[in-house]
């Protein structure tokens, strides 16, 4: 081993530990990010792993939205979803975390030494550096484990059957990464590029490579199977209609709505010269989007093909990604078009941006690798100091790492409510035992209703049936009673209607009795209703207050327990 190996290997290893120093150091009292993470994901995966690992088609999972059926979520097939039926939430958590960016670091490790930077083989140094710039991009939903950071991986299974290596390992990899990726994120997008690649080799050089187009068919089959419970519950479940029959995109987006070419400026600013959509944060901004356009240009100035057309080539499948994602997030004649065709309409075509960290740290090595090659005296300075420079970017725009560091570290105020709150207090599991113990009968027994200052479906973390919460995928006739319930908040604002009678993902309910109905309540079976607030009654309230459980921890919230009164 050589001393660019040993160095790779050591700033690697330091890279990942000081990534992991909150989880071992804070443990339950670290930070965890609860935007779709903490306050979705995490807990749909704990609460199905209460009832076990493999459920019936017709199983219900009684806690969430008044009742869903099992089908609604990702299959126990899927790596995320099982692993919680095997660690405590915290460690499959962390587990899932670590994971995935070590498979990051891996892909893109293999990704840049035998396709991208064939003639930087003997500089495990630069190879490292780059690939620790795609792994801890801030993949803020972490529980989709391998739909952003297993790209490269995937990306190198498939480059490697289509120049003939069919080695045993590269179909491993295309069999088992469906099994760890959200396919309504990524599967789909992934798979229709790869097969671009076969096309463009069909048109371009006559090459029909059978095999490698079977390895594409072959790919989606797998992925199919993985989904099996969706596709069960929207092709042959016909008792079961979906919350989404009411989408509208054009009224989804109505508040972001432009021109034609403001909509596609708005997704190039975005996408390309930001830091890309939070479901896919890119962190492309101070970093690899300045050294990118200055190796662009100066490549076409030195007229250095080798550099400027894969880097061209980049750039272009960046613009029209942004320019897809831009018209279909802002512009109102598409989305009514998609509207009016349901399969367009769930598939939502835009996420092809989920591509775009993958392909911003590519724009980045073909970028590094010019710089070293045409700056010989300062160039390897100059690469070493940009990776250093977008690794300090990399943590410094993750809220893992920063809210930890300012509340831990500095000791600022973070305001931002609930997402702000440490893993315990987010959670506060022994706050909510005592008002279960309060209650005194078993939770089965009895429904809730959450209102809004409540993290989304903590109650139910904690056991609690609940009437309402966030769900992407529960029944239509509970959202139509949940409307009914918030009729007077509904109309009192167009964002509230389309919020929750179009969209209808999260079902909130205000800490004001005058902006609810009771009687709606109660015949949803709803006895006691749970809040961090103290709710605001009417004159002849429905409510009887019970009792108020202070926080237990540092900065975790209040709960305020009322009861339904009968009529």
């Amino acid at each position: 081993m050589n001393k660019k190996q040993v160095l790779s290997i050591i700033l690697v290893f330091i890279v990942f530990f000081i990534y992991a120093l909150p989880y071992l150091f804070l443990r339950q009292n670290c930070i965890i990010s609860a935007w779709d993470n903490l306050d979705s994901y995490f807990i749909w995966y704990k609460i199905l792993a209460k009832y076990g690992w493999f459920l019936p088609l017709n199983f219900e999972i009684s806690e969430l939205m008044n009742g869903v059926p099992r089908n609604v979520f990702h299959s126990e097939l899927i790596f995320q979803v099982a692993i919680f039926n095997f660690l405590t939430p915290l460690k499959a958590y962390i587990t899932v975390d670590l994971l995935s960016r070590f498979v990051g670091f891996l892909g893109t490790y293999l990704l840049l030494k035998d396709f991208i930077l064939k003639h930087e083989q003997d500089n495990p140094l630069l190879l490292s550096g780059i690939s620790l710039c795609f792994a801890f991009i801030p993949n803020l939903l972490t529980l989709t484990f391998l739909t952003i950071l297993g790209q490269p991986l995937w990306l190198w299974a498939f480059l490697n059957i289509r120049k003939g290596n069919y080695k045993y390992y590269n179909w491993l990899v295309i069999t088992l990464i469906p099994f760890c990726v959200n396919f309504e994120l990524i599967t789909p997008f992934f798979l229709s590029v790869i097969g671009g690649i076969w096309l463009f080799d069909l048109i371009t050089k006559k090459k029909f490579n059978p095999i490698f187009l079977l390895s594409i068919f072959y790919c989606a089959f797998i992925s199919f199977i993985t989904i099996y419970r969706f596709i069960y519950i929207s092709f042959f479940d016909k008792n079961f209609v979906p919350h989404r029959k009411d989408w509208s995109i054009s009224l989804i987006q109505h508040f972001s709505q432009y021109s034609f070419l403001s909509s596609i400026l708005k997704g190039i600013n975005t996408q390309f010269l930001n830091n890309g959509e939070n479901c896919a944060f890119t962190a492309t901004k101070l970093v690899i989007t300045p050294v990118f356009l200055f190796s662009l240009i100066y490549s076409a100035y030195k007229k250095s093909k080798k550099f400027f057309l894969p880097l061209f080539g980049l750039l272009i499948f960046y613009i029209i990604v942004s320019i897809i994602y831009g018209l279909g997030f802002h512009y109102e004649p598409l989305q009514a078009f998609i509207d009016k065709y349901e399969g367009l309409k769930q598939f939502q075509l835009t996420r092809y941006y989920f591509m775009l960290p993958m392909i911003g740290v590519l724009t980045f090595a073909i970028s590094l690798e010019f710089l070293k090659e045409n700056f010989r005296k300062f160039g390897k300075i100059f690469v070493l100091i940009f990776i250093l420079s977008q690794i300090i970017y990399l943590f410094a725009q993750n809220p893992y790492i920063t809210s930890n560091i300012r509340r831990y570290v500095t000791h600022e105020k973070i305001n931002s409510e609930n997402y702000a709150l440490s893993y315990k207090e987010y959670l506060s599991e022994e706050n909510f035992k005592l008002v279960k113990d309060y209650i005194g009968k078993p939770q089965n027994s009895y429904k809730i209703a959450t209102i809004e200052s409540i993290p989304f479906n903590v109650a139910a973390y904690n056991g609690f049936h609940s009437i309402n919460g966030y769900l992407n995928l529960y029944p239509w006739e509970t959202k139509q009673k949940l409307n009914k319930l918030n009729q007077k908040l509904i109309k009192q604002h167009l964002r509230n209607s389309i919020y929750l009678t179009i969209w209808g993902h999260q079902q909130i309910i205000l800490p004001d009795e005058n902006s609810f109905d009771t009687d709606v309540m109660r015949e949803m079976g709803v006895e006691y209703l749970i809040s961090s607030k103290i709710i605001t009654q009417t004159k002849n309230s429905k409510l009887l207050f019970l009792k108020e459980f202070p926080p237990l921890q540092d900065k975790a919230y209040p709960i305020y327990l009322y009861k339904l009164l009968d009529k």
